[in-house]
């Protein structure tokens, strides 16, 4: 190798290496300066507060000389301006004209640039999370739509829509408002083996999609009978499934029992509560023991579900616990994703604005 060479490859070492520093020096410092809020400023005042932070940011990224990692550095600057932006915005009351006086202070973002592939997934995630929360104030639904229509990167949309994709159905199930994403995919997505996954999802959850026949469910109660959730379609029912194995699963039966309270409200003929303890057939006993302590279950239906045996698992996709079913009249299911009864202004509000049943009773 000739001295020309070796000096070649140690300059490009070098470049290689500054970038490395930048990326682990300046990147910390600038979410460090965005990183305090205070919600006691006045708008006006605190626009002239995140001037000052601007600057600063300003400077460190200006001190980047490697191109591509100045880009990097400029998204992740501007994303941690909008987060401060919009957690200034929730710590004054989050209204919606406050938030309006705030956006032309936002730095411009174009989310359709090739610096985005440069960032690591958790990065580019934020990145463009914050600048749909703050630009567009968007659905999941939209922020999956703009991203294939909008950004021409195949690796972006892999990582960002597509995993908004199987984080909303893991967390929210198959809604009627994000049914239509997954012909948005098999437009615009050119990568076979995603469009692929994309079609086994909507296979998967199609059959527990909001408004579908629930799947039947067939398991063992404390009385030693079996239930069948066909036997109860003239009523709506309200499922909690909990971890037996988890150490706080069992305290999931105290926030269920909170949901009685708003229907006690309503009379009780309308709705059974049935709660599901998932775990091992060598479980039981503890299970049964839990009943026991548990006096509020004496008006629940309590089953018990074998979680490396039961067809419901497979059925309803249980993963994460705790988990919310309720089927309406009729064997409908309103949604496999119900929310919690923890909040219970806000489960209320649901319960009672939302679902089919009140309103056919005239509640």
């Amino acid at each position: 190798m000739s001295m020309r060479s070796v000096v070649c490859c140690i300059v490009a070492c070098f470049v290689l290496l500054q970038g490395e520093l930048h990326a682990q020096t300046s990147y910390p410092e600038l979410k460090k300066i965005y990183e305090n809020v205070d919600g006691t400023l006045s708008i006006d005042n605190y626009m002239q507060a995140l001037k000052g932070m601007d600057a600063r940011a300003n400077e460190l990224v200006r001190g980047i000389d490697d191109t591509q990692e100045r880009g990097r550095a400029t998204l992740l600057w501007h994303a941690y301006q909008r987060e401060n932006i919009f957690q200034y915005w929730k710590a004054i009351g989050g209204r919606p004209a406050d938030l309006q006086k705030l956006r032309p202070c936002q730095l411009s973002t174009d989310p359709d640039v090739p610096e985005l592939e440069l960032l690591s997934p958790e990065d580019l995630k934020n990145v463009l999370d914050w600048y749909f929360r703050v630009n567009k104030n968007a659905t999941s639904y939209e922020r999956m739509k703009e991203c294939l229509y909008g950004i021409k990167s195949e690796k972006v949309r892999r990582i960002y829509a597509f995993g908004l994709l199987e984080r909303e159905l893991q967390v929210n199930g198959m809604s009627k408002d994000l049914e239509p994403v997954f012909e948005v995919f098999r437009c615009c997505m050119k990568n076979r083996e995603i469009v692929e996954r994309v079609n086994e999802l909507e296979k998967m959850y199609t059959p527990v999609r909001e408004n579908a026949i629930a799947p039947e469910i067939v398991l063992p109660d404390d009385k030693g009978n079996t239930f069948r959730l066909t036997d109860f379609q003239e009523k709506c029912v309200f499922i909690c499934v909990w971890a037996l194995d988890s150490v706080n699963g069992a305290d999931e039966l105290d926030t269920f029992a909170e949901a009685k309270k708003v229907n006690e409200k309503w009379g009780e003929g309308g709705i059974e509560f049935v709660n599901i303890a998932m775990g091992a057939s060598e479980d039981m006993d503890k299970w049964r023991k839990i009943l026991t302590e548990k006096k509020q279950t004496e008006w629940m239906i309590n089953l018990f579900c074998d979680k490396t045996k039961s067809a419901f698992v497979k059925d309803y996709l249980i993963e994460a616990l705790p988990r919310y079913i309720f089927v309406e009249i009729d064997g409908v299911l309103r949604s496999g994703w119900f929310i919690s009864p923890v909040n219970q202004s806000l489960f209320k509000q649901v319960f009672v604005k939302n679902l089919w049943f009140y309103k056919r009773v005239g509640i």
